[in-house]
């Protein structure tokens, strides 16, 4: 049975990444963000943590499966790799795959849009 996937590479925001679903269906959502890192500095990620939660919070009382993965969100190569393999995989499971390119940073919005062009994924702002 066909499945909705979203894959929202998370920044410091939480209208950008749970909006959509007051249109959109999901029965999965993969959040991609900077949680562990040796490169920055605990007060950003317990920053990043705390935007993480409520998101994942907001989104599993929707009743929709939540996977969190931890991708440094300022390397543009990982975050073009991670999302076009989580495009690849669900597609592979003929899932339909959205693409959130609104809620990171600018980087991580070309390197989200990139995967999801390429890959044939539907981006959304």
């Amino acid at each position: 049975m066909e499945e909705v996937i979203h894959i929202i590479p998370l920044g410091h925001e939480i209208d950008r990444a749970v909006k959509p679903f007051e249109n959109l269906k999901a029965n999965k959502v993969y959040i991609l963000a900077v949680t562990e890192s040796p490169k920055y500095s605990r007060e950003m990620l317990k920053r990043q943590k705390y935007y993480l939660e409520i998101v994942k919070g907001q989104l599993e009382r929707q009743n929709i499966t939540v996977v969190t993965m931890n991708v440094d969100m300022f390397d543009l190569l990982q975050v073009i790799k991670t999302i076009a393999n989580l495009i690849v995989q669900e597609k592979r499971n003929n899932n339909t795959v959205f693409v959130n390119v609104s809620s990171a940073g600018r980087l991580t919005s070309i390197g989200a849009t990139l995967a999801a062009m390429v890959h044939g994924a539907k981006a959304y702002y």
